[in-house]
């Protein structure tokens, strides 16, 4: 007969004193027969350290104790109890499984209606959903009737019921398809092997279990209806004990015991004597009472907490008079922000809590190759991949240098190549044959084309294998073959690579046993993206110090010193997953908790962790969640039944980098390397001098890009740090083509199509040749976009053909060419401004000769001998009263062309062509006749030779055209912002 007791605690203290004594009662062979259940790996690891500090306190050097485990690895554990032992089935063989399931089902079912597009996201969301279904005890049938009566009054007059009747009748098969399928698979997952289990009463690897965890919906780790029946109905279970709180008791978990568990035993243990008080650093602090420590943002909040730790430290020779926690609710911010804000505090602290896998740079890696392979070798990923310090790449012997990769970027990105890694070679070959001296640079840049057509190689079966598991095993050799493997002494890079590579070959296990067709190119890498995102690390950090801990764990530790963090509404409660499927009304039906149940349990695990600490609790909150404002959490009200002591903690001084470089500090903690650093900025010059604002010695006279000096107009610093030191600028992620491939692809077709237009003997694009040129422009946008990759190609095809919604920019650029009637009697695609040309200086009194180096877009040679300069922008249109792209390139092509012929050739038009601003197209320079747009180019090439003379004199003041512009810049983060901005009164202010 299962002896079932539910031990009955006060608070934290006697819960844990409660788990203590259960995990070690007995003799060493009843402990070890003997189970706990924790909600997770580090409620299992700090409760394991309580067990130890009591043993240490009684003098003894060594105690035996039950194994700690989480809800799953509990299950694991009773798996080998089968006979045979079957083959577990991974969640990554699930998903896998239950994906062939459901197009299994669609195949097979030709009148089953499709309600949603198959993504990995979206069979991993199906599959919870049967998970909790048969953890609710519900079988398949049951919930198929169960929605359908719901729905029955509707159906046939509500499309909303009928869409969720067509997604019941899906779900449903591919449920059952699923179980078949996991059954024919010779594997079990949780379901089969509860099944089995009760089936065959098998003996079990322990004797007692001890839930430390409550159930749903009090906590998301919990045990599950179906695992309180499979408790319950094992007859080889000899005992069973509960241990709740007296605060989980009253919030409905003791009710719902009684329910799966009838006639459980009540036993209440001993208190064990614990009266915490709330600390507030100053009267400041206290908010209706509750003393609240505030910050600006969630980095301030854990700043102020170091300060606060190292306060308590500061009497005691810099050691804490006990352990200390500071617990929060959401992990991943504050588990990222320790890392330098405690190390910064030089806080020593130790954390348990598992990060995301994707988060490792070895997954960075990973994510550059499935860039490689999606796109067949574009220019901007695989040079990326190129550069990346993770990759050691090699030609002949000789590995890829970093300086060589960027070069050539460079060389494809003025010579506009298009095309893939397969043409790198081709690109270089005719750069190279342009000119002799080339000849030194040439080898480095031809072995990094090498390599690049040789990593788009080794990735091609990414696409081309005949089974997805030969496919992702393709990737998997790539980053073995590749990688530039991680010191001896770099546990975490080698912990991260192995678990990166350990899912890439699960993955493909998984597809090769149960659904090994090949997928696409997208579906492939959502598939490797969901199953790494899936996938935490857990790794090594500290083993003393401060403990970095969750509030579901945290209840497994003794502490004298709690900090609480994140009270703010969107931490502390935790906001509830809504089923992705189902409305809760329907869910009802079904046997789903309510909102007011799972209110009821945080609430109660709250006031509960309001009680952790043996001394003194510290709250703290923020006010700012990235640029939202938030507000406190409602559950800080919990805290008013809680005594309040305002301490007068000592002044630790400067702890963080910002405060000890703007004060006098000591600096004798730093290492040799940061003490010379800090000597080196202490000694710069007053931030008055001229060089600090932008005012630096003189440059020789160089060969100018008319598109950078455009930047310099833009802001000076902007140039200066771009194209003087170099650095590289901050770009928002982009999915799809890049801007550089976009703007490549469009110039070329734009060549290629008025090439053909002038060999055909056309000149100006009229309304009687326009459905010809719209037929021209179509054939040969398709040839080029046979090149790009397929699930780019559509995107790209809409951006040129447009829509019923909007024109594309086919249409856009004939249209307008139509509209202006101008006859062309020739017209010169891809100019080059190479050379020496004269431009005029204050206002045309005196002229200078600068060298620049360019390429007017379109030149067009109207049947008066005038010039319409054309300039492609493929974002907005640049500011048309500042900018001097367009009107230097036709300075520069009316000297070209006038050399050539003898003939003079005013600018009558200079335009900008913006294919990516939706609101205005085209721009030009102002001008309503031919005389004032030739005037308004040569003012525009006289800004440019003064823009260049500043230039040469070393000006670069942070000076924005406008200072919103500051927003988006990519070099913000270096910049000094120390300019002025005007109002409307005149006044200045800085900013």
């Amino acid at each position: 007969m299962q002896r079932r007791v539910l031990i009955r605690t006060r608070g934290l203290a006697a819960f844990r004193q409660a788990l203590v004594d259960l995990a070690t009662a007995g003799d060493p062979l009843a402990a070890r027969r003997r189970v706990v259940v924790v909600p997770t790996r580090a409620a299992g690891s700090l409760l394991r350290l309580t067990i130890e500090a009591q043993a240490r306190a009684r003098g003894e050097t060594a105690v035996v104790c039950a194994d700690l485990v989480t809800r799953d690895e509990w299950l694991a554990r009773l798996l080998p109890a089968l006979s045979p032992t079957p083959r577990w089935l991974s969640r990554i063989e699930r998903l896998v499984l239950f994906e062939r399931a459901v197009h299994d089902t669609l195949e097979r079912r030709s009148g089953l209606a499709r309600p949603f597009d198959l993504r990995p996201g979206l069979v991993a969301a199906m599959l919870d959903f049967y998970d909790e279904l048969r953890r609710r005890q519900r079988r398949v049938r049951v919930f198929a009737r169960t929605i359908f009566d719901e729905l029955r009054v509707e159906r046939g007059t509500d499309r909303g019921s009928e869409g969720l009747i067509d997604q019941t009748r899906l779900l449903g098969f591919a449920f059952l398809a699923y179980e078949r399928a996991a059954r024919q698979s010779g594997g079990v997952d949780e379901h089969e092997l509860r099944r089995r289990l009760l089936e065959e009463q098998p003996a079990l690897p322990f004797d007692d279990l001890v839930l430390a965890v409550a159930d749903h919906p009090a906590d998301p780790r919990g045990v599950w209806p179906a695992d309180f029946d499979l408790i319950g109905r094992l007859r080889t279970l000899a005992g069973l004990h509960v241990v709740m709180t007296d605060e989980a008791h009253d919030a409905g978990f003791r009710a719902r015991v009684e329910q799966e568990l009838p006639g459980i035993e009540e036993r209440r243990v001993p208190d064990v004597p614990s009266s915490p008080v709330l600390v507030a650093e100053s009267p400041a602090d206290l908010r209706d009472d509750v003393p609240v420590a505030v910050s600006r943002d969630r980095e301030d909040e854990l700043r102020q907490v170091a300060r606060y730790v190292r306060a308590r430290a500061a009497d005691r020779d810099g050691c804490l008079a006990g352990p200390t926690a500071i617990v929060f609710h959401r992990p991943l911010p504050y588990l990222y922000l320790a890392q330098q804000v405690l190390t910064d505090a030089r806080v020593p602290y130790q954390a348990f809590d598992a990060l995301p896998l994707a988060t490792e740079p070895y997954a960075g890696l990973l994510d550059l190759a499935l860039a490689v392979a999606r796109t067949g070798g574009a220019r901007d990923g695989i040079l990326a991949l190129l550069r990346s310090p993770l990759a050691a790449i090699a030609v002949d012997g000789e590995p890829v240098m970093p300086g060589d990769v960027q070069a050539l970027a460079d060389l494809l990105a003025e010579r506009r190549a298009p095309g893939g890694a397969a043409t790198f070679g081709e690109q270089v070959a005719r750069w190279a044959d342009e000119d002799a001296r080339r000849a030194a640079r040439a080898p480095r840049l031809v072995r990094v084309a090498r390599a690049a057509a040789a990593v788009a190689g080794a990735l091609a079966a990414c696409g081309t294998a005949p089974a997805a598991s030969a496919q992702v095993q393709c990737l998997a050799a790539f980053l073995r073959a590749v990688e530039r493997r991680p010191p001896a002494d770099a546990d975490r890079a080698r912990r991260a690579r192995s678990a990166v590579l350990g899912v890439l070959d699960a993955l493909a296990e998984a597809y090769r046993r149960h659904d090994d067709r090949p997928r696409s190119h997208d579906d492939l890498a959502a598939a490797i993206y969901h199953a790494i995102e899936g996938q935490t690390f857990a790794p090594a950090r500290g083993d003393g110090g401060v403990h970095l801990v969750d509030a579901a764990s945290a209840r497994f530790g003794a502490f004298d010193d709690v900090c609480l963090v994140g009270l703010v509404e969107t931490d502390w409660a935790e906001r509830q997953r809504r089923n992705f499927f189902y409305s809760a009304g329907l869910l009802k039906a079904l046997g789903w908790p309510q909102d007011t149940d799972q209110t009821l349990a945080q609430q109660a695990a709250f006031r509960d962790v309001l009680h952790l600490a043996q001394q003194r609790t510290r709250l703290s909150a923020f006010e700012l969640d990235g640029e939202t404002v938030v507000a406190l959490s409602t559950m800080i009200e919990a805290a008013r039944a809680l005594p309040v002591v305002v301490e007068s903690l000592p002044d630790v001084g400067p702890l963080f980098a910002d405060e000890i470089l703007t004060r006098d500090a000591a600096t004798t903690w730093m290492d040799d390397d940061a003490s010379a650093w800090l000597a080196a900025r202490r000694a710069r010059p007053d931030l008055d001098t001229p060089a600090y604002g932008g005012f630096v010695a003189q440059r020789p006279p160089d060969v100018y890009r008319v598109s950078q000096v455009d930047r310099y107009v833009t802001c000076p610093f902007k140039y200066f740090a771009a194209h003087v030191l170099r650095l590289a600028e901050e770009r928002p992620e982009t999915t799809g083509l890049s801007p550089l491939e976009r703007g490549t692809f469009l110039h070329l077709l734009f060549e290629r199509f008025y090439e053909r237009w002038q060999q055909d003997g056309h000149g100006a694009v009229t309304d009687a040749t326009m459905p010809e040129a719209q037929a021209i422009f179509g054939e040969i946008a398709e040839e080029l976009l046979a090149h790009l990759p397929p699930q780019d190609r559509a995107v790209e095809r809409l951006r040129i053909k447009g829509s019923i919604v909007a024109p594309g920019v086919a249409d856009r650029v004939l249209e307008l060419e139509v509209a202006s009637g101008e006859p062309v009697a020739a017209r010169r695609l891809e100019v080059p401004i190479d050379g020496a040309f004269v431009f005029p200086l204050r206002g045309g009194l005196t002229s200078t000769t600068i060298t620049i180096r360019g390429k007017a877009d379109r030149v067009d040679i109207l049947g008066d001998g005038a010039l319409r300069v054309i300039d492609y922008k493929l974002g907005r249109l640049p500011d048309l009263e500042t900018s001097v792209q367009v009107a230097v390139y036709g300075h520069c092509a009316r000297q070209v062309i006038e050399a050539e012929d003898g003939r003079p050739h005013p600018v009558a038009d200079a335009m900008y062509l913006a294919f990516g601003d939706d609101r205005r197209f085209d721009g030009r320079m102002p001008g309503r006749t031919e005389t004032e747009v030739s005037l308004a180019v040569e003012a525009r090439a006289g800004v440019f030779a003064d823009v260049v003379g500043r230039i040469e004199a070393g000006v670069f003041p942070p000076r924005p055209r406008r200072a919103s512009e500051c927003q988006w810049c990519g070099f913000a983060g270096v910049c000094r912002k120390e300019y002025r901005i005007e109002d409307d009164d005149g006044a200045a202010e800085p900013v």
